[in-house]
């Protein structure tokens, strides 16, 4: 029965993840049709033996006819849902409407022709004595099995874009290995007569269960099939817990208050064309800064990982720097990528996070000096580091201490929250990496981005 349900929860999840996807529905239809084989071998073991106990006038002929058409409706059922899932995932419903018709027609004429040979009321008693039944079963099965995978391997081969190839690759990963195995282990070993082999398919437990805990994997790492996992790290002791849910409350007041103030501002300024200006450009940039704070708050509070995409690392640096030099342009910067790679992150934000560091190094040099970003795997290639170094005033101790708490700010000009680190922390949080922070008074500072290796991957 573990065998039953671990298949009932994984086509329940895929269902789950995408309700409105052929392809979800019909690999989830997949999972459930052959938790029958699992299911009818618990009812046989576990439930009639009690049944027949508690209803003796209840013939065994009965329960070995309901044996005999839920195996028909495995035997016959399987290959006819896994050409339909094989052909909407090659899109043929879309591309050749006809052909995807007259597949289903002819799988279906032929389960009525086995039908006809092969009553699914006696299907028990042809596993048993009928060398035909098998060898017509196993070409049935193996046939549309065989032709099933060329549709898919077609579909994948002919997809252009290389995300929607890879996520195509991950479903084929989690459903044909379980497909095969019970295919070999029914059919091939039934029809050569291995009989030391009978209860082979029972492995198939633990070959699903890798499916099942590898799904989750993937959904939690990069999505699949509809759904994305997130698991958000937030320890206890964690000074993010500063900012907590009420903060929400707050910040959605301030810019309702906000908004009230900036339209009387307007109506004031169309009363007033000449007198009280200055006062009204006081009050517009407080309201400025009120909304300006409850958006940096918000967007700190809404840190995750979303739409994670390989990306060079050499591409991802030179696309910020050169966005970056047009704002600081009397800054000497240089890149030295000394082992590139590429990472798979959430490329908006992890460019959010650069913005970050470098504006940080700018203000600690007051508009001049020299920043290095350079990349390189760690010492024993478990981890990928982006360095981002500055040749300004640097940070005593208790300051860098301090330096990732939401609010904690050094600087003085400008409008600064207090929130850039903060927002930097969480987000290689979210990524499963590192930031840390080496620096010394009037010897500049080094800002480190860890990230682990699973984040990191071959040259694309």
């Amino acid at each position: 029965m573990i065998f039953t349900l671990v298949l009932w929860c994984t086509g329940t999840v895929i269902y789950l993840s995408g309700r409105d996807s052929k392809v979800n529905r019909w690999c989830a239809v997949c999972f459930f049709l052959t938790s029958i084989g699992t299911f009818k071998e618990f009812l046989m073991d576990s439930v009639v033996p009690l049944l027949s106990e508690a209803f003796p006038a209840v013939p065994a002929d009965f329960y070995m006819s309901v044996n005999s058409v839920l195996t028909a409706v495995l035997y016959l059922g399987a290959p006819f849902c896994f050409i339909t899932l094989a052909m909407h995932f090659n899109c043929l419903d879309e591309k050749n409407p006809g052909l995807f018709r007259g597949v289903r027609l002819f799988t279906a004429g032929i389960i009525v022709i086995l039908l006809f040979f092969f009553s699914p009321f006696q299907f028990k008693e042809y596993q048993l004595t009928s060398p035909a039944f098998w060898h017509s079963m196993s070409l049935y099965n193996l046939g549309y099995a065989l032709a099933g995978t060329i549709i898919i391997v077609n579909g994948i081969r002919q997809e252009t874009k290389e995300r929607v190839r890879r996520r195509k690759k991950l479903l084929v990963e989690i459903l044909i290995p379980p497909y095969y195995w019970w295919l070999s282990t029914i059919f091939i070993v039934h029809t050569l007569g291995m009989q030391k082999y009978l209860k082979a398919w029972k492995a198939n437990l633990y070959l699903s269960l890798a499916v099942f805990v590898y799904y989750f994997y993937i959904a939690l790492r990069e999505g699949m099939m509809g759904i994305q996992l997130r698991v958000v790290l937030n320890p206890w002791d964690s000074d993010i817990q500063a900012v907590d849910k009420s903060t929400h409350y707050m910040n959605h007041m301030i810019k309702n208050q906000a908004v009230k103030i900036d339209w009387c501002i307007d109506i004031l300024r169309e009363k007033n064309k000449e007198d009280q200006q200055r006062e009204l450009d006081i009050m517009e940039k407080a309201s400025w800064q009120l909304q300006e704070f409850a958006r940096r708050t918000t967007r700190f509070l809404n840190t995750s990982v979303n739409d994670s995409e390989n990306i060079q690392v050499s591409v991802l640096l030179k696309e910020v720097l050169e966005e970056w030099k047009l704002v600081w342009r009397e800054i000497e910067l240089n890149l030295e990528c000394r082992q590139d790679a590429a990472l798979f992150c959430d490329v908006v934000n992890m460019k959010e996070v650069l913005w970050n560091l470098l504006d940080n190094a700018a203000d600690a040099m007051d508009g001049r000096g020299k920043i290095t970003v350079c990349t390189g795997f760690g010492r024993i290639r478990r981890f990928y580091c982006i360095r981002v170094c500055d040749t300004g005033r640097g940070m005593d101790e208790k300051t860098r201490k301090e330096v990732f708490s939401p609010f904690f700010t050094t600087k003085k000009k400008g409008i600064h929250y207090g929130l850039g680190l903060a927002f930097c922390k969480s987000i290689m949080r979210a990524h499963g990496g590192k930031i840390m922070v080496n620096s010394r008074p009037l010897e500049g500072t080094e800002v480190i981005l860890r990230f682990p290796g699973r984040r990191v991957r071959k040259n694309i």
